[in-house]
C-alpha cells in the first residue's frame, strides 16, 4: 500500500481481525481471496481511509508429471536418447531447461539423472522423480598395428591392442559387418578394420594390412654330380626356379639353414633342400640326399724304413681294418703309381725308394689317409766265394764234416738254405745230405752264394714196439718177437753185443733175453730188449664128476675133480679160456664143461663133464568168463598153453572149471610135463570180485491226482551202493533215472509208477551193474483233463493313463475265469498304468486250461504340458509365430480361450494383447494347458502435414522439414525403407532429394510419408578481366565478367 502517512492495517474481506500493518505484505492464501488496507492517520481519532479490494486468484498446483526413457537408458558418448513425460496439462520444463512433452538428450556424464516440472497456470509442480541415462565412453580407437606381410596359403593373427578393458574385434570392411576369424588366410592383400569394444560401445575403427606375397612353385628335379661321395670329397648340386623365383639351397628341411655354395663337401650322409623364393616367400622343397661313405683308418703295423742289398726283394707289410684292402704305391698316391693291394707285397727296388700305403674300403672305393712312409735303401754286394770245399763230402748220421771256402772282400759265412737265412759253423754234422751255401757278407750285404752237398747215410733209428706174442710161456711151446723200425732192416739177436742172429719165432726151452736192432747200409742202430719166461706143463685133473648131471631148467648141480699139480680150474669152453665163478652151476640148457690143472699160465689137458638140461612147460594162462560178478552168479576158468597136466589152485586138475564164489576169490594153475616130471612156473593170479545187489527202493509221489499236461514228482528212498542208480517205470515202460524225478503224463486217465534201484562198482577189469528188483506195490496216480482255452476281448484296447477298460471272456463252459492280473470273473474292468498284456484261464475241477491268446492294452501316459513358450511381441497389424516344446514325441495344439474350444494356427495376427493357451497331445491323450501372451502395440498412422520450410533451395542451404502425429513421434529418414534416421529435421542437401518421415510408437513404425526437396544447383563463378590492369589516376579500365548464365552483381 502506498501514500499512507497513518498506519496501515491489512484485513481478508469479510475477517475484521487485521492481518497486517507493513506497507508491503506476503500473504500465501490456499485459495482465492480477496484483500483491502486501511490507513488511520490518527488512531486515537480513529479515523480511517477507505481502499478498494484486491483480488489474489490461487492456482492449483499440479502433480509433479510422469517421465520415462523412451529410448535407451545406456548410450555412447555422442549418442542421443529420448525422454517423455506424461500426466502434465500445461508445459513440461526439464532438468536441463527444455521443454516438451518429449525431448531428445545426448550427455556427457555419465549418470546423468533427468527431472521435469509441469507449470499451469504460471504454477510449477514439484519435481519430478529422477530418470538416470547411463554414458558408456567410446573405447579409444586400437593401437599398436602394423601392416602384416605373409605368403600366400599362410594365415596371420592380427595384431593390436585395446585400452583398458575393451575387447578387440576384427571385420572384413570398413562397413563393419562381417566379423573376422582368426588367424586370417587371405589369398591376396587384403585390409582388415578392427574396433574396440565395451559395454555395447565400439571405437572408430582402425585398419591393419596385410600383404600377401605369392608362393613361388617348388623347384625343377634336381640335378648333382654324385649322389654317393667318400669323407672328404665335393659334389656339385643343381636346379631351378620359374620366373622371378630365386633358387635357394638349405641344409635342412625347415629351410632355415641356407647353403653359402651349392658345391659341398659333406662329412656324412646328408640331405639338401631346394626352395624358390619370392620375396620372404619359400615354395615347397624338393631334396636330394648326399650319401657320404667314410674313409677308412690309415694302415697300421707298417714296414719300417731300412737298407737292403741290391738284388736283394723286402716284403712291404700293413694291416687294414675289415672290409678295406691294403694299397701300395710308389713316391705318390695316383691310379698310375698303384704297385700292388696284397700284404706282405714284395718289392725289389734298384734304388733308395719311396713306398706309401693307404686302405681303400672295399664296397665303397673310399680311401684313407696315407700312413707313414716306407723308405727302402739299396747297398751293392760283394764278389762270390771261390774254392768251396766239404771233408769229407760223404758221411754216415752222427759224423761231421769241414767246409771250406775264400772271399776275396767281405767274411766267408755258410748258410743252411739257399736264401741264405740260417747260419751254420763251418763244421757240421747233417743228419741227412745236406747242402750249404757259402757267402761272401760285407756291411750286412752277402754275395751271390756258391753251394756244396755233403751226402750222408743215415742210421736208422733204434727199433720200437717191441714185444713177444708171449711172454710168459710153457715149456715147448714159441713165442713170435716183434718191433718197429722207421728205417732199415729189423733183425733179431740173442746176445747184447748183437752178434748171434736169431729168428723172430723163438721157443726158449729156459726163461732167456733177445735184443732187436734196425740196421741199413752195414749200419746197426741201438738196441732195444724183451724177455721170455718159461714154465713146465702140469698133469690133466682126475675123478671129474656132475651131482647131479640131468635137471630140471632152472635146477643147479655141483661140479667136481682133482688136481695132483697146480690149481683146479673149470671152463666153459675147449679152448679153456672162460673160466666157471663157481662149481655149483644152474644151467638154462644142456652143457660141457672142461677142468684142467693149472700152473701160472700153463695147463693140463682138460677132462669134460656134461649136464642135461630138460626145459620147463610153459605157465598156463587162465581166461575167466567174467572178472566181475553179482553174488550168485557163476563163472568158467579155463586154462590154456599146457602141454602137460592142470593143476588149479584149489587142487582141481581140469583144463576148464566153473566156480561161484561167495566172495571175492584168487584163482592160479600150474603145467607138469609127464616125461620129465618137470612143474611150470605158477600161472598168474586171476581175481574174481564179488558184487553185492542192491536193495529195492521205497518210492513215493507228491500227488496222485493231476490235471493233463502237470508234472508229478516220484521220490525213492534207500537205493545204496557204488554209484546208485534209481530207474522209474510208468505201466512197465522206462521214464527216467534218478533219485527224484518229475515226469509229465502224456495222456489223461490212470498210471502206474515203479522203481528199481542199480549200482555199477568200479574194479581193476570192469564196471559191473547190479540190478535190484522192482518194488511189488507201485503207486497210482489219476490224470484229468483240461478245460477248454477261453476267449477274451475288450471295449477298447487303446485308453489313456488313468482311465479304464473293460476285458470280456467266453468258452469255459462251467468252470470259472480267472485273469492274469488275479481277477476272477467273465467281465472285469481294468486301469492299467502302462501297456499291460492280459491273458485268461479256465478252471474246472481244479484243473487250469492253457493261457487264452494275449490280449495288450495300450497305455498312453498323459503328456507334460509344453514348455519353453514363445512368440514375439508385435505391432498392430502384423503376425506373431507361436512356439514351444513337447517332451516325449507328443505334438504342440493351440487355442486362443483357455477352455480349449477355439484352435488356432501359428502364425497369429492379434489386434490387441492376446493369451494363447497350449497343450501337448499323443495318441489322442492330451496334457494341462499353458498359456503365453503376446503383447501387441498400436501401430501409428502415417505423418500429416509434412513440409519442408523452404521446399526449394540452393545446393548446400538450410531447410528443416516438419509433419505431424496422432500418435507417436515424429521421425525423419534418409530412405523409403526407414532403415536410416536423420540425425536432424534441419537438412542442407546439395541435390534435389526424397525425404521420409514416420510416425513411431515404441518400436512401431507407420508408413512413411514423404517430402521433396528440391535444390537449384549454385552456378559457375564467373571469369574476370580487365582491359588494363594498371592505370593513372582519373583513368579508369573495363571490368568484364564471363561465364556466368545469370545475373552479375
Amino acid at each position: 500500500m502506498s501514500n499512507c502517512t497513518g498506519i496501515i492495517s491489512w484485513f481478508e474481506v469479510g475477517n475484521p481481525v487485521p492481518i497486517g500493518n507493513t506497507a508491503s505484505l506476503s500473504q500465501n492464501p490456499s485459495s482465492t481471496t480477496a484483500y483491502n488496507a486501511l490507513c488511520d492517520a490518527s488512531q486515537a481519532a480513529y479515523c480511517s481511509s477507505s481502499s478498494s479490494n484486491i483480488d489474489v486468484i490461487v492456482n492449483a498446483v499440479s502433480s509433479a508429471p510422469s517421465i520415462s526413457i523412451t529410448g535407451n537408458s545406456t548410450i555412447c558418448t555422442g549418442e542421443t536418447t529420448t525422454l517423455a513425460a506424461t500426466g502434465c496439462a500445461g508445459t513440461v520444463s526439464w532438468s536441463n531447461s527444455q521443454t516438451g512433452t518429449s525431448i531428445t538428450v545426448s550427455p556427457s556424464v555419465s549418470p546423468t539423472t533427468y527431472t521435469a516440472t509441469c507449470t499451469v497456470n504460471g504454477c510449477t509442480s514439484p519435481s519430478s522423480t529422477g530418470v538416470d541415462v547411463t554414458v558408456n565412453p567410446i573405447p579409444d580407437a586400437p593401437s599398436g598395428i602394423s601392416p602384416v606381410n605373409i605368403c600366400s596359403g599362410d594365415s596371420s593373427p592380427l595384431n593390436g591392442t585395446c585400452s583398458g578393458t575393451s575387447t578387440l574385434t576384427w571385420y572384413e570392411e570398413a562397413a563393419l559387418t562381417n566379423l573376422v576369424t582368426l588367424p586370417v588366410s587371405p589369398s591376396s592383400t587384403t585390409t582388415y578394420y578392427g574396433v574396440c569394444s565395451e559395454n555395447g560401445c565400439s571405437s572408430a575403427p582402425s585398419s591393419i594390412k596385410v600383404n600377401v606375397t605369392a608362393t613361388p612353385s617348388a623347384p625343377s628335379d634336381i640335378s648333382t654330380t654324385g649322389t654317393s661321395i667318400c669323407e672328404g670329397k665335393s659334389v656339385v648340386i643343381g636346379s631351378s626356379c620359374s620366373g622371378t623365383a630365386n633358387l635357394k639351397w638349405f641344409t635342412d628341411a625347415l629351410l632355415t639353414n641356407e647353403l653359402a655354395s651349392t658345391t659341398v663337401s659333406p662329412n656324412s650322409t646328408t640331405t639338401y633342400y631346394a626352395a624358390c623364393q619370392n620375396g620372404t616367400c619359400l615354395s615347397s622343397s624338393k631334396s636330394i640326399t648326399i650319401t657320404v661313405s667314410p674313409a677308412p683308418a690309415a694302415p697300421t703295423a707298417l714296414s719300417t724304413s731300412t737298407a737292403i742289398c741290391k738284388d736283394n726283394s723286402r716284403d712291404l707289410i700293413g694291416t687294414c681294418a675289415s672290409g678295406t684292402t691294403i694299397q701300395w704305391y710308389l713316391s705318390v698316391i695316383s691310379p698310375s703309381t698303384l704297385l700292388g693291394t696284397t700284404s706282405p707285397f714284395n718289392v725289389s727296388p734298384t734304388e733308395t725308394t719311396i713306398y706309401i700305403a693307404t686302405c681303400k674300403n672295399n664296397s665303397t672305393n673310399c680311401e684313407s689317409p696315407k700312413g707313414p712312409d716306407v723308405v727302402i735303401s739299396v747297398k751293392d754286394r760283394p764278389s762270390s766265394p771261390t774254392n768251396i770245399s766239404a771233408t769229407p763230402s760223404s758221411i754216415c748220421s752222427g759224423e761231421s764234416s769241414d767246409l771250406a771256402g775264400t772271399c776275396s772282400t767281405g767274411t766267408l759265412t755258410w748258410y743252411e738254405d739257399a736264401g741264405l737265412t740260417t747260419i751254420t759253423a763251418s763244421t757240421v754234422s747233417p743228419t741227412s745230405t745236406t747242402t750249404y751255401y757259402a757267402s761272401c757278407v760285407l756291411s750286412s750285404c752277402q754275395s751271390v752264394s756258391e753251394s756244396i752237398t755233403v751226402t750222408v747215410s743215415p742210421t736208422p733209428a733204434a727199433p720200437t714196439a717191441i714185444s713177444a706174442s708171449n711172454t710168459n710161456i710153457c715149456e715147448g711151446e714159441s713165442s713170435d718177437l716183434s718191433a718197429t723200425c722207421a728205417t732199415g732192416t729189423l733183425t733179431w739177436f740173442s746176445d747184447a753185443a748183437l752178434s748171434s742172429i736169431v729168428g723172430s719165432t723163438v721157443s726158449p726151452s729156459s726163461t732167456s733175453t733177445f735184443y732187436a736192432s734196425c740196421v741199413s747200409s752195414s749200419c746197426k742202430s741201438a738196441s732195444g730188449s724183451i724177455g721170455v719166461t718159461v714154465t713146465a706143463i702140469p698133469v690133466s685133473p682126475t675123478a671129474v664128476s656132475a651131482a647131479p648131471a640131468i635137471l630140471c631148467e632152472g635146477g643147479s648141480t655141483t661140479l667136481s675133480a682133482s688136481c695132483s699139480s697146480g690149481t683146479l680150474t673149470w671152463y666153459t669152453d675147449e679152448a679153456l679160456s672162460t673160466t666157471l665163478g663157481s662149481t655149483t652151476i644152474s644151467p638154462t640148457n644142456t652143457t660141457t664143461y672142461y677142468a684142467s690143472c693149472v700152473d701160472g699160465i700153463c695147463k693140463s689137458p682138460y677132462v669134460s663133464q656134461a649136464v642135461e638140461v630138460n626145459e620147463l612147460p610153459a605157465a598156463p594162462t587162465i581166461e575167466p568168463s567174467s572178472r566181475d560178478l553179482c553174488a550168485g552168479s557163476s563163472v568158467v576158468l579155463t586154462a590154456s598153453g599146457c602141454v602137460g597136466n592142470i593143476t588149479w589152485s584149489n587142487g582141481k586138475t581140469d583144463a576148464s572149471i566153473t566156480e561161484t564164489p561167495a566172495s571175492n576169490t584168487d584163482y592160479s594153475a600150474t603145467c607138469t610135463n609127464p616125461n620129465t616130471g618137470c612143474v611150470s612156473p605158477v600161472s598168474a593170479v586171476t581175481t574174481i570180485t564179488v558184487i553185492s545187489p542192491p536193495p529195492v527202493p521205497s518210492i513215493s509221489a507228491g500227488k496222485t491226482q493231476l490235471c493233463l499236461g502237470e508234472s508229478i514228482t516220484l521220490t525213492s528212498f534207500n537205493c545204496v551202493g557204488d554209484n546208485p542208480v534209481v530207474n522209474w517205470f510208468e505201466s512197465g515202460n522206462g521214464i527216467g533215472s534218478g533219485t527224484t524225478i518229475t515226469h509229465t503224463p502224456p495222456a489223461s486217465g490212470t498210471a502206474s509208477y515203479s522203481a528199481n534201484c542199480v549200482t555199477t562198482s568200479t574194479t581193476p577189469t570192469a564196471a559191473v551193474q547190479c540190478e535190484s528188483p522192482t518194488n511189488a506195490n507201485p503207486i497210482d496216480v489219476t490224470v484229468n483233463a483240461l478245460p477248454s482255452v477261453p476267449s477274451i476281448s475288450t471295449t477298447d484296447n487303446a485308453i489313456c493313463e488313468g482311465e479304464s477298460t473293460t476285458l470280456n471272456a467266453t468258452n469255459c463252459g462251467s468252470g470259472s475265469i480267472k485273469w492274469s492280473d488275479g481277477q476272477t470273473g467273465a467281465n472285469i474292468t481294468v486301469s492299467p498304468t502302462s501297456n499291460t498284456n492280459y491273458q485268461a484261464v479256465c478252471v474246472l475241477n481244479g484243473c487250469e486250461s492253457d493261457s487264452s491268446a494275449v490280449l495288450a492294452i495300450q497305455v498312453t501316459a498323459i503328456p507334460d504340458a509344453p514348455t519353453a513358450l514363445a512368440g514375439p511381441a508385435i505391432c498392430s497389424g502384423a503376425s506373431s509365430t507361436l512356439s514351444g516344446t513337447c517332451a516325449n514325441g507328443s505334438s504342440i495344439s493351440w487355442f486362443s480361450d483357455a477352455a480349449l474350444t477355439t484352435a488356432v494356427t501359428s502364425p497369429v495376427s492379434p489386434t490387441e494383447t492376446s493369451t494363447y493357451y497350449a497343450i501337448c497331445t499323443l495318441n489322442t491323450c492330451q496334457s494341462s494347458s499353458a498359456s503365453h501372451t503376446v503383447e501387441v502395440t498400436e501401430t501409428p498412422s502415417a505423418p500429416s502435414s509434412t513440409a519442408a520450410s523452404p521446399a526449394t533451395v540452393c545446393a548446400g542451404d538450410r531447410s528443416e522439414l516438419s509433419g505431424a502425429c496422432t500418435l507417436g513421434n515424429l521421425v525423419w529418414y534418409e530412405d523409403a525403407a526407414l532403415n536410416t534416421p536423420l540425425a536432424s529435421s534441419i537438412v542442407n542437401p546439395t541435390i534435389t532429394t526424397t525425404y521420409y518421415a514416420a510416425c513411431e510408437n515404441g518400436a512401431c513404425k507407420s508408413l512413411a510419408a514423404s517430402q521433396v526437396i528440391n535444390v537449384n544447383p549454385l552456378p559457375a563463378a564467373p571469369t574476370l578481366s580487365a582491359d588494363l590492369t594498371t592505370i593513372c589516376e582519373t583513368s579508369s579500365s573495363n571490368l568484364t565478367a564471363a561465364g556466368c548464365t545469370g545475373t552479375i552483381t
